[in-house]
């Protein structure tokens, strides 16, 4: 009873606290420089795939088309005396982050494709570029049967660097004296212009046995030879043909505008300067075209470096309009008829 009063039996002394020390665990040899740079890559191969990905499905190209329409509805609806460099700096990105690869992934340059889409998608009146493109017939006749024209130096709604054509080219030019008199010069002096000047097709090389199978190098080779002797009168060279040929890869990139040759650092203009500055003389070097250059001298009293530009002029819209867009109609033809030979 008493050790109970007490609390019962004396309890033996705790032991002494341990000390625990914390050890890290040794950190892990860093990867090597190569498996950081796969794994870097690998993460920007999967965002293109993604990124492309969005260009290849119909839900994609369409989400992208309104997104972008969004965009340029902001950007066209701002007055051209405020359009400063921020303007112009959002402009191209939103050209060549989502218009620019939707065109060329989404619809592969099909401009048919592409603007058939958006005007279904988008309506008749749809902001492209700093503009609006119109997409119904009546209108686009309207504006083309006016005799009264505003223009610039524009293609495709963007502006077009000298160095692919000079700045005087008719297609710039707004309805008025010095359009009408360039207009009525060229007429008189080019005679493989005029609508009853057909002539019959040159032979075609020994190397090209069944035209009707050529593929569409051949085809574009023929459109240069024949093309050259309407307008010239004369067949051009080996050489001369095949600067020409140049021009299909490299002309229609002046549809792209200022911003993008910037980009690029000019090296399509730089390719562009050779082609053009010997298309002008291999032009130059024929009848025609010395007489176009000596004749407006006179009938138009310009000096020798207007003239020069004049026939520069020439030959830039031959290769532009001449040689892409017959080459163009063409090739697409020959394509649907091949898809149908029997029909």
């Amino acid at each position: 009873p008493g050790l109970a009063a007490r609390g019962g039996p004396p309890q033996p002394p705790a032991p002494p606290a341990q000390t625990v020390a914390a050890v890290r665990p040794p950190r892990p040899p860093p990867a090597p420089w190569w498996m950081k740079c796969c794994s870097c890559c690998l993460i920007q191969i999967l965002l293109i795939i993604a990124y492309v990905g969005v260009f290849k499905c119909q839900d994609g190209r369409i989400f992208l088309m309104k997104t972008e329409a969004g965009l340029r509805s902001r950007l066209v609806g701002v007055p051209l005396s405020d359009r400063g460099s921020l303007w112009r700096v959002s402009e191209a990105v939103t050209g060549f982050a989502v218009q620019l690869p939707l065109f060329i992934l989404g619809y592969g340059g099909d401009r048919l494709h592409y603007y058939d889409e958006m005007h279904e998608t988008l309506g008749d009146i749809t902001p492209f570029v700093g503009g609006v493109a119109r997409h119904k017939y009546e209108a686009i006749s309207e504006i083309l049967a006016s005799q009264h024209q505003v223009r610039g130096q524009y293609l495709g709604a963007r502006i077009v660097p000298d160095r692919c054509m000079v700045p005087s080219t008719l297609i710039y030019l707004s309805t008025g004296e010095n359009h009408s008199k360039m207009r009525a010069y060229m007429k008189r002096q080019l005679k493989g212009l005029a609508k009853n000047a057909s002539q019959p097709l040159l032979p075609e090389p020994e190397d090209v046995g069944d035209f009707s199978l050529a593929n569409n190098t051949a085809v574009k080779r023929s459109i240069v030879r024949n093309l050259w002797k309407r307008l010239f009168d004369e067949e051009p060279s080996k050489a001369t043909e095949d600067n020409l040929n140049d021009y299909f890869t490299w002309g229609g990139a002046c549809v792209l505008g200022e911003a993008f040759h910037k980009l690029s650092f000019n090296l399509i203009l730089r390719r562009l300067d050779v082609i053009r500055a010997k298309a002008l003389e291999d032009a130059l070097a024929t009848e025609v075209g010395a007489a176009f250059y000596a004749n407006i001298q006179g009938q138009l009293q310009v000096s020798e470096a207007e003239a020069r530009e004049a026939l520069q002029q020439l030959v830039d819209g031959f290769m532009f309009a001449g040689l892409l867009g017959t080459s163009h109609l063409v090739t697409h033809t020959l394509d649907r008829i091949r898809s149908a030979p029997n029909l």
